[in-house]
């Protein structure tokens, strides 16, 4: 069968899950590089460029067919058609979050400020309270108590979101705001109501 990286059955197995260049997963030697395609066979996902509303995206390479997903709406834009559009120029993939408009930099801006709050009064009373939530990530003390509270309760009203290849609950992951595989849940926000500081 040859060396780790040389196996043919290797890259029969990891081709069809990478993006790109594929490593051997024993020593990390790159097996070969899959080249830029555009790709048109989306299975019929319901998302694509929201200016042209066509589902292709490119794979593998940066140019007018890549997707760029806002960090704040979600929404899906082609390089080209931002700038054919004149929303945006880029020449390859900006580092950190990026922003299909100015509203949804305020957006951001506005939810990351709530988070920093803490804890609020709702509806001038001090018996509603609420707080604004991301993850575990730096949290501790009340807001610590606040995760796991929100946790408890979101557990036990929902189902598991199960992602089916390797049976692992998706939900905490998303209240933890976390990346897993190609899920990427670093914006979710809880918000935990509480009254008479019940949750």
């Amino acid at each position: 069968m040859g060396t780790c990286c040389s196996s043919e059955l290797m890259v029969k197995l990891l081709m069809p899950w990478c993006r790109g260049v594929v490593c051997c997963p024993v020593s990390s030697h790159a097996l070969l590089a899959r080249p830029p395609e555009v790709v048109h066979d989306t299975d019929g996902l319901g998302s694509g460029c929201v200016l042209c509303y066509e589902p292709d995206f490119l794979r593998g390479a940066f140019g007018e067919r890549t997707i760029m997903i806002c960090d704040t709406c979600e929404r899906e834009f082609h390089v080209g058609c931002l700038r054919r559009h004149g929303r945006a120029d880029l020449k390859e993939l900006p580092e950190g979050d990026w922003f299909c408009s100015g509203q949804c930099t305020t957006i951001k801006a506005q939810l990351g400020a709530l988070v920093r709050a803490g804890e609020m009064t709702l509806g001038g009373t001090r018996e509603h309270s609420w707080h604004v939530l991301r993850g575990f990530k730096h949290s501790a003390g009340r807001v610590e108590m606040a995760m796991r509270a929100s946790m408890s309760i979101l557990q036990g009203s929902f189902d598991p979101i199960m992602d089916a290849a390797n049976n692992t609950d998706l939900l905490p992951l998303i209240i933890q705001a976390k990346a897993y595989r190609e899920w990427d849940f670093s914006n979710m926000l809880t918000v935990l109501l509480r009254f008479n500081g019940r949750a």
